[in-house]
């Protein structure tokens, strides 16, 4: 928690829909930001928390110059959902 890498803590019990919820965040989100998340995980693994918050990562270099860069903030403004195109 003390990194930002723990975003809930569920209750007993309350494990099963809180995953529900964070599954269906996922399904939803723009192709190249779960790719994103998925690599700088993955190659960050072994590395000290520094090293890896200042590593480059070409999944988010890609994501970060796309289509969906654009369309997400847009529809957000626009109170729409976005229409993804892993572009």
């Amino acid at each position: 928690m003390r990194f930002g890498l723990v975003n809930e803590v569920a209750e007993e019990g309350d494990l099963d829909r809180r995953v529900d919820a964070w599954t269906d965040d996922l399904i939803r989100s723009a192709p190249l930001s779960v790719r994103a998340i998925k690599e700088a995980v993955m190659r960050s693994l072994d590395q000290p928390l520094e090293e890896a918050f200042a590593t480059r990562y070409a999944w988010e270099e890609r994501r970060m110059h796309s289509r969906d860069a654009v369309e997400g903030p847009r529809a957000f403004a626009e109170k729409r959902d976005p229409v993804w195109s892993g572009r």
